[in-house]
């Protein structure tokens, strides 16, 4: 029994040391392959792309390698690729790692992208690129969170660094809640001292919008676009019939008096029109 526990330990210890190679990211990776040899950041000169689509891609990655060159071609030290893996789906991705570069392949820009935001985390580690292969696709197909900026006004810049903290991390959606209104019992009891906020500017209803904080139509579509470039997609929500005292503010006799002052009252042909 000894002899026997004694040879049985080195191979845990194998075990054990193999495991901890598998590179550590946030979600973790769902398959690692494991080859011989490493490479040094400082080796990855170039980038190449094999679809123009990629360029955005492209550039992004040069933004944290020091700025290295990309074209579209083949022949770079990192190669982008955009390839037919019906089993990656729409999210999944490879990132290859050999002695002599980089490839990340994946069948659309946003598995591309994901690849490229695992190559991201791996750099901050500051440590060599371990060769082998990574191969992953994402547990479930809505991963992100809400935020609710009708209650208290957040700036756009901020929202721009949420996408970017988000797709850092391989979150596709971010739902904003763009109207919304406080609780009458902190506020005297009194509806029209309730705090209430609706953050798009409105050209129908110029009154609607807030005065204390708002988006104007252009820069929230500016904002759209670039989180969908992010991989991430804008869910903007206007919050109704409940939570509408913005809208109820604006036209006292949309409210419902049944329920109180921050709901619409659909029986009101003027809250829903029938034509």
């Amino acid at each position: 029994m000894k002899k026997n526990l004694i040879s049985i330990i080195p191979l845990l210890a194998c075990t054990i040391v193999f495991a901890q190679e598998k590179p550590f990211t946030v979600p973790a990776i769902e398959n690692w392959k494991a080859t011989k040899g490493e490479i040094q950041w400082n080796q990855l000169t170039s980038i190449s792309y094999n679809d123009a689509t990629l360029q955005d891609e492209a550039l992004y990655l040069s933004g944290f390698t020091g700025n290295i060159p990309a074209t579209l071609g083949k022949g770079g030290s990192v190669s982008l690729q955009l390839f037919n893996d019906k089993k990656l789906g729409k999210e999944g991705y490879q990132l290859i790692v050999t002695p002599k570069g980089v490839t990340i392949k994946a069948q659309t820009e946003q598995g591309v992208l994901w690849g490229i935001q695992t190559l991201q985390q791996l750099r901050v580690q500051g440590k060599p690129l371990s060769c082998g292969t990574i191969t992953d696709t994402p547990d479930y197909p809505m991963r992100g969170m809400m935020i609710d900026v009708g209650r208290k006004y957040i700036p756009l810049s901020y929202l721009y660094s949420l996408v970017e903290l988000l797709s850092y991390y391989k979150m596709n959606t971010l739902q904003v809640h763009l109207n919304d209104n406080g609780f009458r019992d902190y506020f005297h009891g009194n509806w029209n001292e309730t705090y209430s906020a609706f953050r798009i500017e409105s050209e129908l209803f110029p009154e609607l919008t807030a005065k204390d904080g708002y988006y104007t139509k252009k820069g929230f579509h500016d904002f759209i676009l670039y989180a969908k470039q992010m991989g991430v997609e804008i869910i903007p929500e206007f919050d109704a019939p409940a939570h509408s005292l913005s809208f109820t503010h604006y036209r006292p006799s949309l409210a419902c008096e049944e329920y109180g002052a921050d709901h619409l009252d659909l029986r009101n042909p003027a809250v829903i029109p029938l034509d």
